[in-house]
Formats: structure tokens, C-alpha cells, sequence
């Protein structure tokens, strides 16, 4: 082979090797792909924005503390495990599906009970640094989704607040929690601390929605 010949086979080769690495990757594709909240026909552009899974998601201006991991955080305390101690089995939901969850109270709401446990460890932290975590909504039954997306639908009752198609809604797998994130100090702490216990802010337009 001559020399021009491999000065022009060098140039594909290099030339090949630079459009290769230009190829944009499609990784961002899927934090859209993965929503736990499927939409009812009509409705999929608010169910999907109102839902929509975000676990890397943070707002501007405040950082997670990467400094503690769960492993590092103290035991439950006897009086938090006495009262998750007991729990009643009930069918759960994720992406349509039914499972079986096992549910406790806390708060005055059902939480699945591994989800109330390390709730409780954030909840006893928070107040150590004088911010009082409490739960506004935490597990639905079947029955309650269905009303309030009959109330989503209708504008007839719950202030017609959109709500998920039933079994697709977060609330169902009793891993989500709506927390008072308008209370003093809670959603910066929560921002800044909730991972650290396994929990993740995980709707973009909802402050208030953690899952565990």
C-alpha cells in the first residue's frame, strides 16, 4: 500500500472514531420511561406531569447531605418499634398491579410498616434539631383512589385536585407519604436529611410527596 493510501485510510479511521463519540446518549430517556402513575385515556399529559418520578430531582440551592447513610443512623427507638410491632396484610398497587403490603398507623395514617419505621427514625431526628415532621397522607386503599379521581374527573368533591388513575397512584404501594413540608424548617430539612433514612422527593410538582 502506498503512502498516500494509508494517510487516507488513517483520515476515515480518525474520522470514524470522532462521529462515534459524538453519538448522543439517551440515558435521560429513562426517568421519563419509569412513572409509577399511568394515566387514564384523556388524561395522560396532567397524571403524567403530577406523578412523574424524579429520584435524582433536588431544588435549587439545596444540597443532600451525603455525609450520614442509613446504616450509620441509631436503631429505632423501643417506643417507635413497640408501636410498628403489629401490622394487617392488605392488597397494594404498583404500575396496575396488586401485591400484598403489610400496613401499621403512624401519625393517625397507614404507612406499610417498613416505610413507617425508618419514618419514625427521620421523624426522631427532625425534632433532635427542633423540626416537627407529621404525616398528612400515606396509604390508599382502592377505594379512596377511586373517589378522589372520581372527584379529579367530576370537579365535584376534594376540591377537584388531580389525582392518579386507581392502582396506579404512588399512595397505593404504601410507600408514599405527603408530609407537612409547609411547617417551619421541614422541607429544608427533609431536602438536606431525608435521604439519608431512605426517603426521596419524587414528584416535581408536589413538595410535600417522599417516598421510602
Amino acid at each position: 500500500m502506498t503512502s498516500r493510501k494509508i494517510l487516507l485510510a488513517s483520515a476515515l479511521l480518525l474520522a470514524g472514531c470522532a462521529s462515534s463519540t459524538d453519538e448522543p446518549t439517551h440515558e435521560d430517556d429513562a426517568h421519563f420511561e419509569s412513572t409509577d402513575e399511568a394515566p387514564a385515556p384523556g388524561d395522560a399529559e396532567e397524571i403524567s406531569e403530577a406523578e412523574e418520578p424524579s429520584a435524582s430531582w433536588l431544588d435549587e440551592g439545596i444540597a443532600a447531605n451525603d455525609d450520614a447513610t442509613e446504616g450509620d443512623l441509631e436503631p429505632l427507638s423501643p417506643e417507635d418499634m413497640q408501636a410498628t410491632s403489629t401490622c394487617h396484610h392488605v392488597t397494594g398497587y404498583r404500575n396496575g398491579n396488586a401485591f400484598s403490603i403489610c400496613i401499621t398507623t403512624v401519625d393517625g395514617h397507614s404507612v406499610e410498616v417498613k416505610t413507617a419505621r425508618a419514618y419514625l427514625r427521620m421523624k426522631r431526628a427532625a425534632r433532635g434539631k427542633g423540626v416537627y415532621l407529621h404525616i398528612n397522607s400515606g396509604f390508599r386503599t382502592m377505594a379512596q383512589q377511586r373517589y378522589l379521581y372520581h372527584c379529579y374527573v367530576t370537579k365535584s368533591c376534594n376540591g377537584g385536585n388531580l389525582a392518579a388513575y386507581p392502582g396506579y397512584s404512588n399512595h397505593q404501594s404504601g410507600h408514599a407519604l405527603d408530609l407537612n413540608t409547609t411547617a417551619p424548617g421541614v422541607y429544608t430539612w427533609l431536602a438536606n436529611h431525608g435521604s439519608a433514612y431512605g426517603f426521596h422527593r419524587t414528584v416535581p410538582s408536589e413538595r410535600w410527596h417522599w417516598e421510602h
